[in-house]
């Protein structure tokens, strides 16, 4: 007769650590809003959180403001934040990378782009769609996530730092 109370309560004991090991995943997918890396360190906004045209777009430290959220309308990336789209090609580094930037959502290609997945909340790539091209893809510089670094755009590759957590 006691092993039905054992047994019930062994049951709650898993079922409680089932949610607890499950939450990183419901809160990481809770916040699709967001463009960052996925371990969600770095979020992508513009710099100083401006409002202004051209402003590039830099990595810092994910702390939910409208100036970190984005939403997406078909092929473009909004700012919540400053109301302009997520841009590539406005600002070359001297290296010859494509720097990211906020302008004005408008029919211009540096404005488009693409996910490399159509599963929401996915881990995927961000491609670039500028003069209907399809092999540039949205990387961290260095390959790591830094706050205050930029982000820029690199021949698609699939590797780790082409890996985005984007909003749906």
């Amino acid at each position: 007769m006691q092993k039905r109370p054992i047994l019930t309560a062994l049951g709650s004991v898993v079922a409680i650590a089932t949610g607890i090991l499950a939450s990183p995943a419901a809160a990481m997918a809770a916040n699709p809003a967001t463009i960052s890396n996925p371990m969600q360190t770095v979020c992508l906004q513009p710099a100083g959180k401006s409002t202004e045209r051209g402003v590039l777009i830099l990595q810092a430290t994910c702390d939910g403001s409208a100036a970190q959220r984005w939403t997406r309308d078909g092929l473009h990336y909004i700012n919540l934040g400053s109301g302009l789209c997520l841009a590539a090609g406005h600002v070359p580094t001297e290296a010859g990378h494509i720097q990211t930037s906020q302008w004005p959502c408008n029919r211009n290609s540096e404005l488009n782009w693409e996910s490399g997945s159509s599963v929401p909340g996915a881990v995927t790539s961000l491609i670039s769609r500028i003069s209907g091209t399809r092999d540039k893809c949205l990387e961290l510089p260095g390959g790591f996530p830094a706050a205050g670094n930029g982000a820029w755009l690199s021949r698609c590759n699939g590797g780790l730092a082409q890996q985005w957590l984007i909003p749906g």
